[in-house]
């Protein structure tokens, strides 16, 4: 779901989509653009997700069947909090998770202050999901009770 936000985000203005880390003005260009967003919701929503499931699954498939090898991370995984929590711990463990399958990088005992440190890229978005998606309780509404309620847990 962040994906989608930063896409969303960045499609809908002039803002680039990344900031170099200490490019303060283009973080609070991004921290002033990052809500009102309205996502789809109901059966256009559920549309989307299916879509995109199905789409991941393609892929996976034909990986497969080209025996090319390969690893699943989470977007939302990889980029933890910044407050040093579990949420970080999961978080180090994803990039670790990654840095293994490509057999580069520390591939136990890294911790997130160390990813970020390495980071040439800022995080442009620290807001919660009900303050960046306007319509966040029909989004919610729509997701509860369903395979993508996952989405809705920062």
């Amino acid at each position: 779901m962040n994906a989608k936000l930063n896409s969303i985000a960045s499609g809908q203005s002039d803002i680039p989509p990344h900031c170099k880390v200490g490019d303060i003005k283009c973080q609070d260009s991004h921290s002033q653009f990052s809500s009102n967003i309205v996502f789809p919701t109901g059966s256009d929503l559920l549309k989307l997700l299916k879509q995109n499931e199905k789409q991941v699954r393609a892929i996976h498939e034909r990986f497969e069947m080209l025996n090319i090898p390969f690893v699943e991370v989470s977007y939302e995984k990889l980029y933890g909090t910044g407050n040093y929590t579990d949420k970080d711990r999961e978080s180090a463990e994803e990039w670790m998770k990654l840095f293994q399958h490509l057999g580069v990088g520390p591939q136990k005992g890294l911790t997130m202050e160390k990813v970020q440190e390495a980071f040439s890229l800022a995080p442009t978005n620290k807001k919660s999901r009900n303050e960046t998606i306007d319509n966040f309780e029909a989004v919610a509404q729509t997701l509860t009770g369903t395979n993508y309620e996952h989405y809705l847990v920062e």
